[in-house]
């Protein structure tokens, strides 16, 4: 998904369905960018809204939005460059 604002902030979202259950999916989601709600809101225009997401989902108190695994592609000579080399996993506990 390429989606612009009025403002003209660009955000991209790539995804993917890994698995359709009865009332919900199990998405995979990829950040090309990291604007305020992005995955939120990019899910809900597609008919994707994040289970327990009051604000742009359908009701709940526990928002079932898990980042599973984290990795980094920083700009060379970036203060954060070191990050590229380094990645985090997570199994959620809800799923």
């Amino acid at each position: 998904l390429r989606i612009v604002a009025d403002d003209g902030e660009r955000a991209i979202t790539h995804y993917e369905v890994l698995q359709n259950m009865k009332d919900m999916s199990l998405v995979k989601v990829i950040l090309e960018t990291g604007r305020t709600h992005q995955i939120r809101v990019h899910l809900a225009q597609i008919g994707y809204p994040i289970v327990g997401d009051g604000k742009y989902g359908f009701g709940g108190d526990v928002m079932c939005l898990t980042a599973y695994y984290m990795g980094f592609n920083f700009p060379k000579k970036s203060a954060l460059e070191y990050l590229n080399t380094q990645s985090f996993e997570i199994v959620p506990t809800w799923w």
